[in-house]
This record gives structure tokens, sequence and C-alpha cells, in this order.
């Protein structure tokens, strides 16, 4: 695939690349003849005048604001609020990047694009209140100098940062190989801070997370997104896989991911098919856009494959995800993806800002476009369609190469329908909201010396211990109803009748709290998984702990069921097993009073930097 100096071509997080040219048309995009869709010469020129007389509109009136209104204004602020409101008015993926303002978009993008980045080799986020580290990478500066999971950081050279975006503290990480940054962490279990001087260096991003056998035979593979290079690191883990032990079939990953490079879904999906198929094809009115994407490698992989899936897996992911169902490769497992089908161009315009425009669309090999259909918000804005919502569009239909049916627009529908882990606001919390799972156990291991998972056994007595050190840190939850509930006493003393339903509101209030512990009594096998998952993972590492996870996850286990049953792998490929027919539910996991909860690969309201 042709590849651009400064621009490359990105999907999902970024993708495709081009630059202004004199601030009008594109980079190469007057060369001689139009492909199909393409502007012509004729209708090039007409929309450069008409942009060129926009622009006199635009200076007279940036000139005039700055030239009379009653006091000094930033002439950039406003030229820059009006690019951004430009982008604003087009779909929700184009966007326009400054680079003090958005900080940590840019640094995003930038490794997206050259899948490296010099630092020290973690990812940092809230873990409850404090910015933490959420990991360390493998070989990484960061853990050859004892960085954890949990690790509270309160300072990073001398500046407090307890409470600092991660956006910010990222910045201050991050810096010239060979430098170093001066850390000063909070641990659980240890009394006083611990100064850390790590040493920065070139940090390779590896979204390979995962890569281990589930049981002999039956492979397990997790990708977190397509950032460069992935595609090669999956190879390697593949590899490295087959030289342990035979697979007769493998479990790809893909919930949760939200895409990256276009070329890396081409990569990612090529170890799983012979060369010279499609994988997909982008159409556009800028040639960049116009191009068939085919594998070119052999063939590394023939046994069987299922891909796990869910809400957050988006664009890249539903490329391999597509192309994987379209030709019948493999099986779908799990939940109907985000749905997103277009393709954004990325590009630096002046002084480190970017840019990314959506300037075409891909299509999977039988012709399928995955946009989940937007609406626009009450500001006027175009939004996406809740991927969780009822979606009533009628979406055009297709057939794969065996000849069964698959939708166009709104993402891939899975071939085995299969829920999460479901769980409830109190499970939520203790994970997301305020990291309770991991604050304990780094609590719990660095107290007492304990240095293998199988000397932790969580039983009753260590979840009554769990559930009093929650207490003791303050820990408290919030229901729907408590937050009602909160709300009606408000508007019932604001208009003075609080008095007159003293006695119901406090029949309310013991009703809450019984629910409450109910919950906790509910949520007690889940609230050992996790835990059981965390012990794991600090003490033997991120691969045993997301195998102990898989042994409680519906989506895991329907994906074994099929990848293990040859004759259920191809009935379902062939289409002749109607009970099984794309859509399907393999297993009901709904249960009364429980929301969906998508395991720890989705998106949460945490937002993380690597750093």
């Amino acid at each position: 695939m042709k590849r651009w100096a400064r621009y490359s071509l990105v999907i999902a997080v970024v993708a495709g690349v081009f630059g202004f040219a004199a601030g009008l048309g594109f980079k190469g995009a007057a060369a001689n003849g139009e492909a199909d869709g393409q502007i012509s010469r004729q209708e090039r020129n007409r929309i450069t005048r008409k942009v060129q007389e926009e622009m006199r509109l635009v200076g007279t009136i940036l000139n005039q604001v700055s030239l009379a209104y009653y006091e000094d204004v930033d002439v950039h602020e406003l030229a820059v609020a009006g690019v951004k409101g430009i982008m604003s008015r087009l779909d929700p993926y184009s966007d326009f990047y400054v680079v003090e303002q958005d900080e940590a978009a840019v640094a995003d993008l930038d490794i997206t694009v050259s899948g490296t980045y010099s630092g020290i080799g973690a990812t940092i986020g809230y873990t409850g209140e404090a910015l933490s580290i959420i990991s360390p990478m493998k070989g990484s500066p960061a853990l050859r100098a004892g960085l954890q999971a949990g690790d509270i950081i309160a300072g990073i050279d001398g500046t407090f940062s307890r409470q600092m975006s991660t956006a910010k503290a990222a910045s201050l990480i991050k810096g010239p190989v060979g430098t170093q940054v001066i850390l000063m962490i909070e641990r659980e279990g240890f009394p006083e801070p611990l100064e850390m001087v790590i040493t920065r260096a070139q940090i390779e991003v590896n979204d390979v997370s995962a890569a281990v056998f589930a049981e002999p035979g039956i492979a397990y593979v997790e990708i977190g997104r397509f950032t460069r290079n992935t595609g090669q690191f999956l190879i390697e883990a593949l590899k490295k896989l087959q030289e342990e032990q035979s697979m007769e079939g493998l479990i790809l990953d893909l919930r949760g991911n939200p895409g990256g490079m276009l070329d890396e879904a081409v990569a990612v999906a090529e170890p799983f098919l012979p060369p010279g198929e499609l994988v997909v094809f982008t159409r556009g009115r800028i040639p960049e856009m116009i191009a068939d994407l085919k594998t070119r490698e052999e063939q590394f992989f023939k046994g069987r494959l299922v891909v796990l899936v869910n809400q957050g897996s988006a664009s890249a992911s539903e490329i391999v995800a597509g192309v994987v169902q379209d030709l019948d490769r493999g099986v779908i497992v799990g939940r109907t993806t985000f749905g997103k089908g277009l393709v954004q161009s990325v590009g630096e315009i002046t002084e480190g800002n970017r840019f990314r425009l959506t300037t075409g669309e891909y299509f999977t090999p039988s012709g399928r476009n995955l946009q989940r259909p937007f609406i626009r918000n009450p500001a006027g804005r175009l939004v996406v369609m809740n991927p969780n919502a009822p979606d009533t569009t009628e979406h055009a239909l297709y057939a794969s190469r065996n000849g069964r049916t698959v939708s166009g627009g709104g993402g891939v529908v899975p071939d085995i329908e299969a829920k999460g882990i479901l769980g409830n606001i109190l499970l939520f919390d203790l994970k997301f909201r305020r990291g309770m799972f991991l604050r304990y156990v780094n609590n719990y291991v660095n107290t007492r010396g304990i240095e293998q998972g199988s000397e932790v056994k969580v039983d009753d007595t260590l979840l009554e211990d769990f559930q009093k050190w929650t207490a003791e840190q303050g820990f408290t939850f919030e229901t729907p109803t408590e937050m009602l509930f909160d709300n009606l006493i408000k508007t019932a003393e604001a208009e003075r009748i609080a008095g007159d339903i003293s006695s119901e509101i406090d029949a309310l209030q013991r009703a809450i709290e019984r629910k409450k512990n109910e919950m906790w009594q509910e949520s007690r096998d889940k609230i050992a998984l996790e835990l059981r998952r965390e012990f794991v993972t600090k003490l033997e590492g991120y691969e045993a702990g997301r195998l102990v996870y898989m042994e409680e996850d519906p989506q895991f286990q329907a994906a074994m069921e099929v990848v293990r049953e040859e004759a259920m792998y191809s009935s379902i490929l062939s289409g002749t097993d109607e009970e099984r027919s794309i859509g399907t539910r393999l297993s009901g996991t709904d249960k009364p009073g429980m929301e969906e909860q998508e395991d720890e690969s989705s998106e949460t309201a945490n937002t993380l930097s690597t750093v």
C-alpha cells in the first residue's frame, strides 16, 4: 500500500491522508483524469472560485472585528473558533485540533500513525479520585522501575499531580529519549510515598494485549486497537503460539477496539486469508480514496476462527469482522458492532495543528457499508445513533460467499449473538468510578508479602473483609432510584410539604437501603470474579488474569463452544443451520433487575493516556 511522508491512511481513530495546498484542494488531487465519483477539473475550478468568494466574506468580518470591536480580541483565537465551527457542521468525525488546546488528541493521532513515542511506557488514568498508573507495558522503563497498576501519581518532577488531567500529566511525563522524569508514587500498603527516577526511552506500541492458549489447541488473541505495526505484532504472536503447540482454533477478541490504521486492518486480516483476497475497498472524491485493498502474504492460519465483537468494536475492527463474515472465513460472536463506515483523512496544517476530515466510505467485499445512521442533536450537530438503542432502520441485505444473508449499515451483526457479563451500578462504581478492586488487591498483596495468586483464596471471609475495607475507605454508591428520591426530597422541601410526607420518605429510605444491601449479596459472585482476576493479574500477568475473567464471560464461552465443535462451526458458515443463523442468540443471559456491563476491554468513562 502506498504510504506518504508525514501522512498515513488511518481509519476509525483516523483514516487516509492528505494536506491542503495553498489552503485550497488536496495534494495530488489535480492528477490528470478523474475516477468515478471524483470531482471533474471544471467542477474543481468552480468550487475553488466559490471558496475564494466566501473567504473574502470571512476575511472582511474578521478584519472588522479585530479593528472595530470595543476591546482587543485575539485574532488567532477567533480564526480557530471559526474553523472548529466549520468542522462542527459536518459529521461527528471531522475535527480541527490546536496543539495547545487539544494536546491529548494530537498525541493520540501521532501515536496511531507512527506506532511509537518517547516516554516511560505506561497507561495512566483515574482509579477512583486520583491520577494513577493503569498498567505499565511489558519490558518498558516503567515496569523496570517497579511501577505497578494502581500506583497513584502524586507528583511529576516536583509538580503536584494527584488531581491533574491525564493530558497534562502525559505531556509532563513524556520527553526526549535518554532524559529522566521523577515520579512521586503513593502505593496501597506503603505508609510513605516512593520516589522513582525513570529514564525515558523510545516506546513501540504493541496493541496485541494477549496471546495465550485458552485450552490445548485453542488460542486466544486480544487486540486493543490498530496502530502502526499491529499486523506485524499479530504475526509474531501467532508464530510464538504455533511454536508452543498446534493451533486447531483461534478466538480473535476485538471487543472494545475503536479502530485505527486502515492498512493495519488489512494486515490483521491477512494471516487468516489467502493472498489476493479483497479485504476492503474505499470510495471518495480524492484519488487516495479510490482503493481496493487486498491481501498479499501467504495465509498463516487456516484453522477454525471466531471473532469476538461488541458495541465498542468500531471501524478497523469492523473491517476485520466484516471480511471474515463476508468470505465465510470464520464465525462472528458477541453484540452488533458500533457502525462506523466512514474514512477520515488526517494532516498537519500549521505549527503542529492537525485536522481530520471525512473524505470517503469503506465497503466490505460483499459491498456493504457499515455506517450507523446519523441523527441531529438539539444543538443541530450530527451524532451517531446510540449503538445500544433499538435500530429500526431498514438496512440493505447482501450475500456472503456461501450465500448467507448479511446486513449493511448499523455495524456488523454477529452470527451468534451473546451478551457480555451483566452487572449493576454497585459493580460499576466499585470497578470504574472508585477502582476499589485494584486498590484492595494492591493493599492486600503489599501488606502480606504474597507472591503467587494461588496463595489467595477468594472466599466468604475475604469478601466480607473487602466490603468492610471499602466502607473504611468511604465508598458509597447511589442507585437510580436513590437519585430520583434525592430530587423528590429537594422538590418537597422547596414546596414545603416534606414534613407532611415524612413517614413516606422514611419508608422509602429504608427500602432503598434494603435494596442496596441486597445488591451487595446479589453481586457476591461477580465481586469474587473481579477480585480473583485482579489477584491473578497482579501476581501472574495480564494474560493469566484475562483467562480467569473469561471463565465467567458468556461471550467467550459462546465462542469456545463454536470453535471447539467443528460440525457446529461448519454448519454456521455453510448457512445450513437455521437455528444458528446470523443474529441468533446462543445462550440467554438476561436477568431481571440487572443492567448489562461491558467487560474491561470496552470503553469506560475514564480517559486514558499513554506516557
